[in-house]
């Protein structure tokens, strides 16, 4: 491996040349659109290659504007059928090549930056990651409604715990 001055000393590798030993792992970021899936996503993978982490982010959005463009908001509609097709094989596309890259480039954590809102779509992410001996680490940036977190500093607010730690379905959070 060549010398890379911005990362901190690698202190040991496998023998299949990983820095630990748990294998590939796909950390999977769940949420709606602008909640910060994106910015966590970067920083977490400059991090962990400033450690000497083989890491790369796969970006569905990425996928998607190098193959259409930027398109309208009624693209994103979840009931529109006339788009939900072109809308799946860019997702699919994205996370084979990241499946690819774990299993064949040498990387060691890819980070598949998507929605993936609903709890069927993580339950398919789940199983296909598995099928290729690949660990999944599901992620997702909460922010919470300004007048909930005006509410939360009250005295009162701060003797009960509102935590969200139970959500299922991240379409609830509207």
């Amino acid at each position: 491996m060549p010398v890379d001055k911005t990362m901190a000393a690698q202190l040991y590798k496998t023998t299949t040349g990983r820095l630990f030993h748990a294998g590939a792992i796909a950390i999977i970021t769940v949420g709606l659109p602008a909640r910060g899936k994106t910015h966590v996503s970067r920083s977490l993978c400059r991090y962990l290659r400033w450690l000497g982490v083989q890491t790369k982010v796969f970006s569905v959005g990425n996928y998607r504007r190098q193959r259409i463009g930027t398109r309208s908001n009624d693209f994103f509609a979840p009931g529109n059928l006339n788009t939900a097709a072109q809308r799946q094989e860019i997702a699919e596309e994205c996370l084979r090549d990241m499946i690819d890259w774990l299993e064949n480039g040498g990387g060691q954590v890819g980070i598949y930056d998507a929605s993936n809102t609903t709890e069927e779509r993580r339950r398919l992410l789940q199983e296909l990651l598995t099928q290729n001996h690949i660990q999944a680490v599901f992620i997702g940036p909460y922010r919470r409604p300004r007048a909930l977190l005006r509410n939360h500093h009250r005295p009162e607010a701060q003797l009960r715990q509102d935590d969200e730690c139970g959500r299922t379905d991240y379409r609830q959070q509207r």
